[in-house]
């Protein structure tokens, strides 16, 4: 299940307990997590909803399909800037970080 943390520096963010994505653990409440944060960037912000496959609203159902693949990739292409995008999300290190009950 997801938890909230706070980084080295204090800011608080939602980490996710196992990663979410192609061939990973992608437990329900994970996906829930992402989908959700997706849902939030590409069914919100106009230029982004012109990348949705399909052109169809994000859905946030707790299952993985494609389409949350897909966004994942656009997502780390498009922001991260990351030339080889994986299409999954990892746990942030919680060594990093403190985790808050």
């Amino acid at each position: 299940m997801a938890f909230l943390q706070a980084d080295p520096s204090g800011d608080l963010f939602l980490n996710i307990t196992q990663s979410v994505g192609r061939r990973k653990s992608n437990t329900p409440e994970d996906v829930l997590v992402v989908q959700a944060l997706l849902a939030i960037i590409y069914n919100r912000s106009p230029p982004f909803q012109k990348r949705r496959p399909g052109n169809r609203p994000v859905v946030v159902s707790s299952e993985l399909g494609s389409d949350t693949t897909t966004l994942i990739a656009d997502f780390q292409r498009t922001i991260l800037k990351r030339p080889k995008p994986q299409g999954f999300c990892d746990r942030a290190p919680v060594s990093s970080s403190t985790q808050l009950n």
